[in-house]
């Protein structure tokens, strides 16, 4: 059986079709309809006060001075809040964040508090005291929350595909060469 090269073009076709059928993840995804803050505390791993000091990934990312922690302690006194992925991506749901104090409800990805324009996170004002728990506890003494490791496991159907894709070609390619000869 021989593969022409017409064949080998709708493989590939194929292939790259077959990508929209890897599940994207769920931070992708389009926002619902908003909750209750009461229900996104409740549903957040981790709610804290705190005040953005200093920014990066173009404002995507937020070092936190952690004034008080209402859920998901104990936290260091500074932290990392990252409300998109890595330098040089982005997602449909990043958030940016300005220089001042937040109500933060976060969630954790391993040791990365991460957030997005979907959460509960919100500019403080004085009456968001009134949702404060009477637990709430003030930070930790410990040194500054710097995650060292970077997840990439979102990209492992995309590199499955990809080496799909190259096997497929790779293998039209040699047919056809071969036929040729």
């Amino acid at each position: 059986m021989s593969i022409n090269r017409r064949t080998a073009l709708r493989a590939l076709v194929a292939v790259f079709a077959l990508t929209a059928l890897v599940p994207v993840p769920a931070a992708l995804a389009s926002c619902v309809e908003p909750r209750p803050l009461e229900q996104v505390i409740a549903g957040s791993e981790v709610v804290i006060v705190g005040t953005v000091t200093a920014l990066a990934n173009d404002g995507r990312w937020a070092s936190v001075s952690v004034e008080e922690v209402w859920k998901g302690g104990p936290l260091p006194a500074i932290v990392e809040v990252r409300g998109g992925p890595e330098p040089g991506t982005a997602s449909s749901v990043d958030r940016t964040f300005a220089q001042g104090r937040y109500l933060f409800t976060l969630f954790r990805d391993g040791a990365i508090l991460s957030d997005n324009s979907c959460s509960g996170t919100t500019a403080w004002v004085d009456d968001l005291g009134a949702f404060r728990p009477a637990d709430w506890a003030g930070p930790d003494q410990a040194e500054a929350d710097t995650p060292s490791g970077v997840d990439l496991g979102f990209l492992l159907p995309i590199l499955g595909v990809a080496i799909v894709a190259l096997g497929v070609i790779g293998g039209a390619w040699m047919i056809g060469r071969a036929r040729d000869a």
